[in-house]
């Protein structure tokens, strides 16, 4: 018996001083020396977008040109330029007008308004991890003669779980055609529906018709959602009012939010449009930064902020919350989600002066456990932009200040050996 109790207490020591010792581990007192520190040529430093995949990191700047650089060295290892002489724009972002898959390709779009025959022309192009042009489809449809039909004229591309591609692209208001393609460029169908392509969650694609709303709150929002499966089959549809629609969780479980006065309503509803739970926070919640990166709601969960107070809701209610203590108390509490769920958060003590010393908290999504807090040193940027992805790996950047025309956007990896 003795023995028992004996060897039960030091499992339980041992446990809680590798609790410990682990919990240590996290805490980084400052940033680390950074691993490597990449410039990239040719690239405008403004609403620049960083997507890692396997070895690679993909930097792509607001004209939807893109530095590939080795992830393990930071060498670049090629730059894709999409635009020809005819384009006339590229749609900027990895969250919506272009993608890059789980195989390292990239998939980028472009535009030709050709007024002479009356029509425009989006280019879907494809191009693998070290730059190669794979394949490129051209769509075409009459451009829009009404200024209302300018407005909606939206395109885009989703990335399916088995690889292929939903592209889309509205032909008039209420009226779009979604293209499913595999990862050779070949059409396997498409689809016309009388409805506004609206986003893809969790391998489901949803859209709304008739939706309608002038304040800036959503509260008088009204539409009809219908929601697809990856292959463009139509699952269900249902009316909200009042509602504004967040995305779909595994389940097939609908988010939906709702601004009060003094608070946010947040709402589950199953697929015959029941409503299974409803959650009442305080003050309007924030989503993360990057509501509309694909990667970052594939997952059980979403997360919100309101008051610097996370919350975590899954398919059954309100699963965790958090205060988080800023430096910056007057600040909102600003987050981005990763595709690995973890929560990156940028605490800026104040917005002058310049040389304030900032601070990173790192939190997983789906209990809000902090993994990681690493106080940044003085005289960082405040316009510097942050990525984590996971496995203690940060990266860092900003305007190369050492390129007297600004064409060059410096880069920084860091092991914060989390």
């Amino acid at each position: 018996m003795k023995k028992t109790v004996l060897a039960l207490f030091c499992t339980i020591l041992f446990f809680l001083t590798t609790e410990s010792a682990l919990h240590a581990q996290t805490l980084q007192s400052t940033l680390p020396e950074p691993i490597w520190v990449a410039s990239t040529p040719n690239l405008l430093p403004a609403d620049v977008y960083v997507r890692k995949v396997n070895n690679h990191l993909y930097v792509m700047d607001a004209y939807g040109k893109v530095s590939i650089l080795n992830d393990g060295t930071g060498k670049q290892i090629a730059e894709v330029d999409p635009t020809s002489p005819t384009s006339k724009m590229a749609y900027s972002g990895f969250f919506g007008g272009n993608q890059v898959g789980k195989n390292g390709n990239i998939y980028l779009t472009t535009a030709e308004n050709d007024t002479k025959n009356n029509r425009l022309t989006r280019r879907l192009q494809a191009y693998n991890s070290s730059g190669k042009a794979l394949w490129v489809r051209e769509f075409s449809r009459p451009i829009p003669k009404t200024f209302a039909e300018k407005v909606s004229d939206n395109s885009g591309i989703f990335i399916n779980n088995d690889g292929t591609l939903l592209f889309y692209m509205s032909l008039e208001r209420y009226k779009s055609i979604v293209y499913q393609i595999d990862q050779q460029g070949k059409q396997l169908q498409k689809k016309e529906i009388n409805e506004f392509v609206n986003s893809h969650h969790n391998n489901m694609m949803t859209t709304l018709l008739n939706w309608s709303g002038k304040a800036a709150d959503y509260s008088d929002y009204k539409a009809t959602l219908t929601v697809y499966d990856s292959k463009l089959n139509r699952l269900f549809n249902q009316k909200i009012d009042g509602l504004k629609f967040r995305g779909i969780l595994p389940d097939k479980t609908l988010l939906f939010y709702k601004f009060n006065k003094t608070t946010t309503d947040v709402i589950a509803k199953n697929s015959k449009g029941a409503i299974l739970w409803k959650k009442s926070v305080p003050g309007k919640i924030t989503l993360d930064n990057f509501a509309q990166d694909d990667e970052a709601f594939n997952s059980e969960y979403l997360v919100a902020s309101s008051n610097q107070t996370l919350y975590v809701f899954n398919s059954k209610g309100l699963s965790a919350q958090s205060k988080v203590a800023l430096n910056n108390q007057t600040a909102n509490l600003s987050f981005t989600m990763n595709g690995d769920g973890n929560i990156l958060i940028v605490d800026e003590k104040s917005s002058f002066p310049k040389d304030t010393p900032e601070q990173i908290i790192i939190l997983k999504g789906s209990d809000l456990s902090r993994i990681g807090k690493i106080a940044m040193p003085a005289g960082t940027f405040l316009e510097t932009a942050n990525l984590y992805t996971g496995q203690g790996w940060l990266y860092r950047w900003f305007d190369d200040m050492n390129n007297p025309d600004l064409k060059n956007i410096a880069i920084q990896k860091y092991n914060l050996n989390l």
